[in-house]
């Protein structure tokens, strides 16, 4: 990837989960600090563990 997003805020509204989850994995691993904003905690607590769990810090 580019890196286009290195130091940008990238804010998702979600559950964590399918698009969201996927938003969050890609602004992620192109260096964007990501804000991540749901109902249900677990789905976000997930999202959390998938991004570290890719090798990515979170």
């Amino acid at each position: 990837m580019g890196g286009g997003l290195r130091n940008k805020t990238v804010v998702v509204v979600g559950r964590g989960s399918g698009i969201a989850r996927a938003v969050v994995l890609a602004a992620r691993s192109e260096g964007a600090h990501v804000v991540v904003a749901g109902r249900d905690r677990g789905a976000l607590a997930d999202a959390y563990a998938d991004v570290a769990d890719a090798g990515i810090s979170a």
